[in-house]
Parts: C-alpha cells; structure tokens; sequence
C-alpha cells in the first residue's frame, strides 16, 4: 500500500466522525422546538424570508412564534398585513407565502402538520378579507341584490362569484379544486386534485420527495427536491434523481437510491390509474383523446378539468384553433378557474395572435 493512499485512509477514519457529529449538532440546534402552545392558531417554526423567488438570498433564518389573525400574520415584531397576500403554497415540509407589500416570499418550515393548519389559517383570513372587500364595493354600487357566493366543499372557505355568469362548476383559488357548483359536499373524493406543476394535467396530485446524495472525501453534498405533481410526472422526475444518485453517488448514494426508488416504485402502480395521462406521457395523443372524450362523457362534475386536458393534448399536438376553442368550453364549464386563462393565453401565443392573448389577461383583470 503506497503512503498515500495510507494517508487517505486515516483521514478518512478521523474526518468522517467528525463529520457526522458536525451534522447531527448542526440538526439538533436547528430544529424546530416542539413545545405545546395553548392556542393552535400560535404556531414555532423556523422561518426564512428571501427576496423575490423562495430561491432568492435569505434575509433571516430564525425561531419564532407566528399568530394569525383576521387582519394580519404576526413573525415576532414583523408584521404582514392580510391584504398584502397574494397566494399561499404548501408542499410536504415548506409553506410559502407570497405577499406584494414588499416583493417578498416568506418560507415557512412548521413540519406537515402544523403546515396544514397554518395554511388554513392563512387562507381563510385571506378569504374572508377579499370577502369583506367586494361585499362592501358590492354595497357602496347598489349590487346586494346580486350577490353570489359559494362555500368550497373541500376547504369550507367562500369564493365570490358575483363577476361570474352561472356555471356548472366553480373553482376554489384557495385549495386549488374544481367543485359541483349545484351540490354542497362532494361525496366519495379521498383525494386531491389539481393542476400538476410540471405537466399542467388536472389529475390526482400528490407530493414527492426526492434526494441525490454525494460523498467526496470529507464532504457531504445533499440535495432535496420536493413538488406537487401528479404520478407520471412524479414516477419520471424520481427515477432521474435514482440514475443520478447510482451514476454520480458514492459512498452515500444507496441511501438516496432507496429513497428515489421508494418514490419510483410508490408511482409506477399509481401512473396506471389514469391511462389517458399515460398515453400522453408516451405522446399518442389520438389514443389519449379518445379516453378524455370517455371520461367527460362518464364525469360531467369534472367536465372543466377534463376539457383543461384535452386542449393541452390539442395544443401539443399543434392543433391550436382547436386547443382554443376546447379552453373557450372549459371557461364556460368554470368561469373563475385562473389557470384555463392562463393557458388559453399562451396558447393564443403560440398561434402568434398576439391581441388575443392580451384580450385574455384584459378578460383576468377584468374578472379579478
């Protein structure tokens, strides 16, 4: 054995523990405390505010009480007023919430279940707020008489749908479902649905970890991915993060491969629930046609959905005029529904009708 590679060896020996007990004290005083509060609306969690994107340079990262109210989201002595909120997004360990009073994002890790209260709690004070908002430009108008508004019945919270012409179905901005406007419980939904962030499908979604672990020498390099997405874009995304841990892994890769391979295997019998995504996935777009065509037919309570699918297929297929007039159906079956506005416009770009597509975010401003 050279002398090198015995020096390797015993720096090895010595740094690895050193390493590891760096890691688990690191962990241990960063941690999230986990003492009880009385009030389940006062929550500890650590907190990271960055600029801009929740990717941005961090500002503080720190331990703190957070109180929501009705008026505003108390982080120690900040403050973030109610009005100020423009969207909030959770996935398994990060809430995000995104607020225009200062251009920021602030990134929450509460821990999944004080997550999903948080997350309510934000999302109904931001709901009532809007509420409170319009009924009181609706009462300044003369407009009482034409007031409309619908209680989610997956997440309890109202939607105003006073701007909207009846329609069958309606759209919750809060937890991102398309309801039956007719009924007030959706009876037999275990599930989530929604818009998958990386396919744009609506589908069942859910959300997915990933890992990719690297050893090189006396350093670690951990990489988390999580996001929302439904089981093809999920199987497809972990099995990259599985070749990359076995190709460029080394000593620690086995854990990230078990990991990523849990996330492959949990997905691959899921993907087959929904053949029609499938399809698209493998870009037979035909086949996929004919199995949305079935399903709008046997799922009128999922009719905006399942038309939001099938002018994506259109559109990828080329086929814009006909993607467009499939994304016009859509709005008809869910008028409120954010994203079909979205896609429709793009899809107007990318058939190079330019007006159109402003005439669509006129249509948004003018709706919200």
């Amino acid at each position: 054995m050279s002398d090198l590679a015995a020096i390797l060896i015993v720096l090895f020996v010595i740094f690895l523990p050193i390493v590891l007990l760096s890691y688990a004290i690191l962990w241990f005083f960063s941690r999230s405390s986990t003492r009880k509060i009385p009030d389940e609306e006062h929550l500890l969690c650590r907190i990271k505010t960055s600029l801009a994107t929740p990717e941005g340079d961090c500002r503080s990262f720190s331990t703190t009480k957070i109180s929501v109210t009705d008026k505003a989201i108390y982080l120690g002595r900040q403050r973030i007023a109610v009005g100020s909120i423009v969207d909030v997004k959770r996935t398994a360990s990060v809430l995000r919430v995104f607020h225009s009073g200062s251009k920021r994002v602030l990134a929450m890790w509460p821990g999944k279940r004080k997550g999903k209260k948080l997350e309510q709690a934000i999302n109904s004070a931001l709901a009532l707020h809007r509420l409170d908002d319009k009924l009181e430009k609706y009462h300044a108008n003369g407009l009482d008489a034409d007031i409309r508004v619908h209680d989610c019945p997956f997440c309890k919270l109202p939607t105003d749908l006073t701007p909207f012409p009846p329609a069958p179905q309606v759209y919750c901005p809060y937890c991102k479902e398309i309801s039956n406007a007719a009924t007030e419980a959706e009876k037999g939904h275990h599930h989530r649905e929604g818009f998958c962030d990386l396919c744009g499908h609506y589908l069942k979604i859910e959300t997915y970890s990933t890992v990719f672990l690297m050893f090189l020498l006396i350093m670690v390099w951990a990489q988390s991915n999580t996001f929302d997405s439904c089981s093809e874009c999920g199987r497809r995304r972990a099995c990259i993060e599985f070749w990359k841990c076995l190709i460029l892994g080394t000593f620690t890769a086995p854990i990230g491969m078990i990991i990523n391979g849990y996330a492959y295997c949990r997905t691959l019998f899921a993907a087959r629930a929904n053949p029609a995504n499938r399809l698209v996935h493998k870009r037979q777009y035909n086949s996929a046609l004919d199995e949305y065509a079935q399903l709008v037919a046997q799922n009128p309570k999922k009719k905006a959905g399942l038309l939001n699918n099938i002018g994506i297929i259109h559109a990828n297929m080329g086929k814009f005029d006909s993607s467009i007039a499939v994304f016009e159906e859509a709005i008809e079956a869910c008028p409120n529904c954010l994203p079909l506005y979205s896609r429709l416009a793009i899809v107007h770009q990318k058939a190079g009708n330019k007006t159109a597509a402003e005439q669509v975010e006129d249509r948004i401003e003018a709706l919200f």
